[in-house]
């Protein structure tokens, strides 16, 4: 197995162990609190013509948190790959 598909594996176990932890821990309940007078935040649900609602911001930080990491992911790849 190459280098660049062990960290893509590791970076992906990662994020799971998060999410499962996140459950458990109530971390929702965390960044909701955290986040809920964020005005960053409900500009985009405005933009996007969306409720604001719990649920709603919790999508989004979820949403947040997993196109950083996927977009950390690839350019770890890529600097692999191509970094040669």
């Amino acid at each position: 197995m190459r280098v660049d598909k062990i960290l893509l594996v590791i970076f992906a176990l990662t994020w799971f162990f998060l999410c499962i932890d996140s459950r458990r821990s109530g971390w929702d309940e965390h960044a909701y609190e955290q986040f809920k007078n964020s005005c960053k935040i409900w500009f985009w649900l405005d933009t996007f013509h969306v409720a604001r609602t719990r649920q709603n911001c919790l999508r989004f930080i979820r949403a947040t948190w997993a196109a950083l990491l996927v977009a950390v992911s690839a350019s770890t790849i890529a600097v692999l790959i191509w970094g040669r």
